[in-house]
């Protein structure tokens, strides 16, 4: 009875005897979870956040205030550092009083925070998760309030 082995990649072998086929295959690797950020790493490099940069980088953001929206001081987003964005981007706007009906331009920054109650605490409430918010530093369009 002749015996041939065939080699393959990824180690696999199959060994063929008077008709007979044998398969033998390594298993299948580990599934490895995809590694969650370490907040030790962020004092080293910042994370991007939802408007595309850093967070902490000077940002002219342009839109308007979604009177709205159940959140306070919640602006969408239409236009990042003079670039008009295709759709509106809601975030959390602070440092300033919003308000209806005006077209506002804001430089500022993006930053974050972790908020709500850890499920094992009140898994009824708002989940413990990342919010970002925008932080005013100052209100280039209007220039006064009506």
């Amino acid at each position: 009875m002749k015996v041939r082995h065939l080699l393959f990649g990824m180690g696999a072998t199959i060994l063929l005897a008077a008709g007979c086929t044998i398969e033998h295959r390594p298993p299948p690797p580990a599934v490895i979870p995809p590694p969650s950020a370490d907040v030790y790493n962020f004092r080293h490099q910042l994370p991007y956040g939802i408007l595309g940069k850093q967070v902490g980088t000077q940002i002219v953001i342009q839109g308007e205030y979604d009177y709205e929206a159940k959140s306070p001081n919640m602006f969408w987003v239409n236009a990042i550092d003079q670039i008009r964005r295709g759709a509106a981007l809601p975030i959390e706007v602070r440092g300033v009083q919003l308000h209806k009906g005006i077209h506002y331009k804001l430089e500022g920054y993006e930053a974050g925070e972790f908020s709500g109650d850890p499920t094992w605490l009140h898994s009824d409430k708002q989940p413990f998760q990342y919010k970002s918010f925008f932080v005013v530093t100052k209100m280039i369009e209007p220039k006064t309030i009506p």
